[in-house]
């Protein structure tokens, strides 16, 4: 995945859906979170996002097991969006209804931005 997915994904769900973000930065980009300090510094100011470092397994899913976490979204492989899927579900005591959790947990899987440039001059099958 490109490096600037995380901050692609954090402005939307911030200023789009209107929610609080907590972004763990990946353990290879650890790089990232100066630079996002700055560029994000007016949001983070105002407490509407937090970033932190990724430290490992049990601390992340510690924190998704947490009851402040109401939804998460993720870019990153197929494991890990199925490694975060019986977390929320353990967490909300629903192990039957996926729908459920399914709207809980997001994921943008192998750098397939869903984005549309308008206007653009398309085929029929774009």
């Amino acid at each position: 995945n490109q490096s600037f997915l995380s901050l692609i994904d954090t402005l939307q769900i911030c200023l789009v859906d209107k929610e609080v973000v907590l972004l763990k930065h990946h353990p290879i980009r650890p790089y990232l979170f100066n630079l996002y300090s700055i560029l994000l510094e007016p949001l983070i100011q105002k407490g509407y996002i937090r970033q932190i470092q990724d430290k490992g397994i049990p601390e992340t899913t510690a924190m998704l097991s947490d009851k402040r976490v109401a939804r998460v979204h993720l870019t990153g492989s197929l494991k890990t969006e199925q490694a975060v899927f019986p977390i929320f579900s353990q967490k909300h005591n629903n192990n039957d209804d996926n729908s459920q959790i399914r709207e809980m947990v997001t994921s943008e899987l192998g750098c397939v931005t869903p984005v549309i440039v308008v206007p653009g001059q398309y085929k029929e099958k774009e």
